[in-house]
């Protein structure tokens, strides 16, 4: 059933390819704005973590595109379910368009940013910091993840587009106001100077929050008519 849903919903994703182009284009814009941040900010290796881990651009930025772009995608039909004879065709269904533009976003942002750094001067820090930064924009991503999976779970047990988007961005910035005001936010603590323990710490936290998630969504399908 998996492998059919997935061919189903690549086929299905030529009907939103312009949807997944903004993804990219978001994506590849808000490395654009790293760049300018790194060609008028004093090189080291703070100013090049805080440009390409940016929590405003996150906050800002790809949460609320991310999201909206996934929510465009939730038109499901009840037809799927009795061709299946289960609702787990909608959950796969739900996943996948989760995923795939999520999937996106990542990729762009990272060929971006990646691109920037090695063909500018700040890929002379890139040796000392790599792991570093690749831990924090890992936990950056699972955020990211989160507060999609979080929409996704609003939207089935609310019915509502517009409701599921704006309560997940009222989560989005609650959390990002505490980081700014150097609370414990969690899914916005991947800039806070902590150890390497403290940072691995929150991934699982997060991690494990996501596994939470996927459940809940689970059970918000199984109860939405359809």
């Amino acid at each position: 059933m998996i492998s059919n849903v997935i061919k189903h919903e690549y086929q299905l994703s030529q009907k939103y390819y312009k949807n997944y182009f903004l993804t990219c284009l978001i994506a590849v814009l808000v490395g654009l704005v790293t760049y300018q941040k790194l060609k008028f900010s004093k090189f080291s290796v703070d100013s090049l973590m805080l440009a390409v881990l940016s929590t405003d651009q996150m906050a800002f930025c790809l949460v609320p595109f991310l999201i909206m772009i996934i929510l465009t995608t939730f038109n499901f039909k009840n037809g799927d379910i009795l061709r299946c004879q289960t609702r787990n065709v909608i959950f796969f269904q739900a996943l996948y368009r989760i995923l795939f533009p999520y999937l996106l976003m990542e990729t762009s942002w990272m060929i971006v940013n990646l691109m920037v750094i090695l063909l500018g001067k700040y890929r002379i820090l890139l040796k000392e910091i790599w792991f570093s930064l690749l831990i924090r924009s890992i936990f950056m991503w699972l955020s990211c993840l989160a507060f999609a999976i979080i929409a996704a779970i609003f939207y089935f047990y609310l019915q509502n587009k517009i409701m599921a988007f704006f309560i997940c961005l009222g989560i989005s910035c609650l959390s990002k106001g505490l980081q700014d005001s150097q609370q414990i936010s969690l899914f916005y603590d991947f800039v806070v100077p902590n150890t390497g323990k403290d940072i691995f710490l929150r991934i699982i936290i997060v991690t494990i929050l996501i596994g939470l998630f996927y459940k809940l969504l689970k059970i918000g399908i199984k109860q939405k008519d359809f």
